[in-house]
């Protein structure tokens, strides 16, 4: 293999390793957001369960208590949660696999 075969080699892969961590970084930042619907779900489920609504929900404004936030089914889909964590372990082998090929590469 020449040199600016090895040059070529090397370029795409770190060009992959980016890719797969852009897609991990947004992974995780849809993870986060998650967690933050799932806490504030959490606490009103803890100290005023009566409170939460849902999108579509019908609710009196006069008589109930302000509405901080409106949760949407969709939200807190335990499958959607599910493709999410898979797609984030995914990611993160993907990652882990680019450095290993950048790794063995630099060593050759």
């Amino acid at each position: 293999m020449t040199r600016q075969e090895q040059y070529e080699i090397l370029g795409r892969i770190h060009t992959e390793k980016h890719e797969a961590e852009r897609e991990l970084a947004l992974l995780k930042s849809k993870a986060k957001n998650f967690a933050e619907i799932f806490l504030q779900l959490s606490i009103l489920l803890k100290e005023k369960p009566e409170d939460i609504l849902f999108e579509g929900d019908a609710f009196q404004t006069v008589l109930g208590p302000m509405v901080e936030r409106m949760f949407r089914v969709v939200d807190i889909d335990g499958h959607s949660l599910k493709e999410l964590v898979s797609s984030i372990k995914a990611a993160a082998a993907k990652v882990r696999e680019k450095n290993d090929e950048l790794r063995s590469l630099n060593q050759a």
